[in-house]
């Protein structure tokens, strides 16, 4: 095969029929040469306008580079001219999950497997889809067919771990994630879906967990060639320039926990690296905050490095971590003298590059160091900060006083409500008979998931299930805050706590009762009710988790008390406190900076 160099792009002339085109295409992208392979595919498709494989392979290289939005239209145009090839509609369903057009999506996938029902890519990207809206169990039974199409499909295993994932069957989806891993061994997707989906599971050890993360990290670290030195230096007087990489800034958990925040900033300056190409208007909101935002989404990772060390960024933080659109490997160029890793994941990164991992005293007390690869700042009081939403509605009067039953509630992922939840949740409405219980979530739209997590409840001994628990699937924004109204006291499931969730309960007027956990991802809860004066709906333990929904329960008056004064008490406390929060972070910014090594 010849050498197509980037460097040289002479050899454009010389391809005169569509066989060296294709024949250059292939060999730029198998090469991971995208840019240039972008940059013949065009050329072929302004030759060869007629061509299909010229869009098709626009198509396939724009969404390689992030350009999702482009990559959809040449996918379309190849379709217009060829309309039997399987493959252009599944690679035309995984550029349009990547904005969240989740129903074409589907629609493309179910046609691909209708002109070739063998095509294991394509139950790979219904798999997809499926998890995406709600629907794991049946992304089980697709992910399970493009296996057993293609039992090397690393891929497909770590999206039926994912599947297995979403309902709470964590012991499952382990085995997948360590599958996938076996089958790619550099897979940096299936290490990040491995390390986060450990999160989740109850039987967590933190040195297991370490062990993969820094495996991750060698990985990343291993493919660079060089690291940045001789980092831009603030001169006296300047303001430090704070760069975030996130595929989240957007109406997204990240992005709310950032809004409050950004908008009281004053003493540094504020850069954007937006690794996703979705925008809402929370996105058009906080982009006014930032001295420059710039897209990354479409660069390569030492392309993306190289815009941030230009930049001259002091402090990069990472706010994905493991989780989906992260650029962890950015960091392992080390395009910023000190880079720190906050809000978008509840462990450490495993990246040796990061220096700091961002928590406070409640997630991260003093003795849990060896939890992380990286060093822990603390926050006095809160690690996050939350803005009041803007469509949230009344707090309506406590509804056990009209209902005559308390009614408690958890609208959090399914993936965190696993089998040990379910027992504790099933006993306490066992030992309060009059109890209901309202579940709200994007999986429970639909009706095989309902059936299952009935059946898990029936299985832990709560027999009249399908009369004692409530379930609704996912609504509006507006709609969700307003079904706070519906519950007496929020249950907070373990080991993965809720956050974004649980501030959104409290100031809804909803108190949380959480279990106090032995690592960050646990003690969120304890932080979010610290914060907010509720330490006494902090349980040490499963014993005195029943209890304390036993007591409350029983004590309407406190309830009732709460409720008509707990979005005040909110609104003056550190979660929701935004210049108070941003002056902190100012503090640690400078702190951070002048410690550094």
């Amino acid at each position: 095969m010849k050498n197509y160099k980037a460097a040289n792009i002479g050899y454009l002339d010389n391809l005169d029929n569509q066989d060296k085109y294709k024949e250059a295409i292939v060999a730029l992208f198998d090469s991971g040469n995208y840019a240039e392979a972008q940059l013949v595919a065009r050329s072929m498709t302004e030759k060869f306008p007629d061509c299909a494989f010229g869009w098709k392979a626009l198509g396939a290289i724009l969404k390689m580079l992030g350009k999702t939005l482009e990559s959809i239209g040449a996918m379309q145009q190849a379709i217009a001219l060829d309309q039997s090839d399987a493959i252009i509609y599944s690679n035309l369903s995984a550029a349009l999950q990547d904005i969240n057009r989740y129903r074409e999506a589907q629609m493309y996938c179910l046609k691909a497997i209708e002109l070739q029902p063998a095509l294991a890519i394509a139950y790979h990207n219904l798999g997809s889809v499926l998890n995406n809206i709600g629907r794991p169990l049946d992304a089980q039974a697709v992910c399970l067919r493009a296996i057993q199409l293609k039992p090397d499909f690393a891929e497909a295993y770590y999206n039926l771990g994912n599947s297995f994932n979403e309902i709470g069957a964590q012991p499952e989806a382990k085995l997948s994630y360590l599958h996938a891993i076996e089958l790619k061994p550099d897979s940096l997707p299936a290490y990040d879906n491995m390390l986060m989906g450990m999160n989740y599971n109850p039987d967590f050890n933190i040195s297991y967990y370490k062990k993969w993360a820094e495996k991750y990290g060698e990985l990343i670290s291993s493919r660079v060639n060089g690291k940045f030195t001789n980092h831009n230096m603030p001169k006296l007087g300047d303001k430090l320039k704070v760069g975030f990489v996130s595929g989240d800034f957007r109406n997204h958990a990240v992005g709310l926990l950032l809004e409050n925040m950004l908008s009281n900033i004053k003493n540094i300056e504020l850069y954007a690296y937006s690794a996703h190409s979705a925008e809402d208007e929370l996105t058009w909101k906080i982009k006014s905050y930032f001295t420059k935002w710039t897209a990354i989404y479409d660069k390569n990772d030492e392309e993306a490095a190289h815009i941030i060390y230009k930049d001259g960024i002091n402090i990069l933080f990472d706010l994905s971590g493991h989780t989906r659109f992260n650029r962890l490997p950015i960091f392992a160029y080390k395009p910023a003298p000190v880079q720190a890793s906050w809000i978008g994941y509840p462990a450490s990164t495993g990246v040796k590059e990061i220096d700091y991992f961002i928590g406070d005293y409640y997630t991260s007390p003093i003795g849990e160091e060896n939890h992380f690869n990286e060093k822990i700042y603390r926050f006095n009081g809160s690690y996050i900060c939350f803005a009041p939403p803007n469509e949230a509605p009344k707090v309506e009067m406590l509804p056990a006083l009209k209902n005559g039953f308390i009614t408690f509630g958890c609208f959090n992922n399914l993936s965190k409500i696993n089998d040990d939840v379910i027992a504790l949740w099933s006993e306490i409405l066992t030992q309060i008979p009059s109890a209901r219980l309202f579940l709200k979530t994007n999986q429970l739209g639909d009706k095989n998931v309902r059936e299952n997590l009935l059946k898990k409840f029936k299985n832990k001994g709560l027999a009249e299930a399908e009369r004692r628990i409530v379930l609704k699937g996912a609504s509006p924004r507006a709609e969700l805050l307003a079904s706070y109204n519906k519950i007496d006291i929020a249950l907070d499931p373990f080991p993965y706590n809720g956050g974004v969730t649980s501030m959104e309960s409290v100031y809804m007027g909803v108190p949380i009762l959480t279990l106090k956990g032995g690592r960050f991802v646990s003690r969120v809860g304890e932080s979010i009710a610290s914060n907010v004066g509720l330490q006494h709906f902090i349980a040490q333990n499963e014993e005195e988790y029943i209890k304390k929904a036993k007591d409350f329960s029983l004590n309407i008056n406190m309830l009732a008390g709460l409720r008509a004064n707990l979005r005040n008490i909110a609104l003056k406390s550190p979660l929701f406190e935004g210049a108070r929060f941003a002056k902190n972070f100012e503090k640690a910014m400078s702190d951070m900076w002048n410690s550094r090594s």
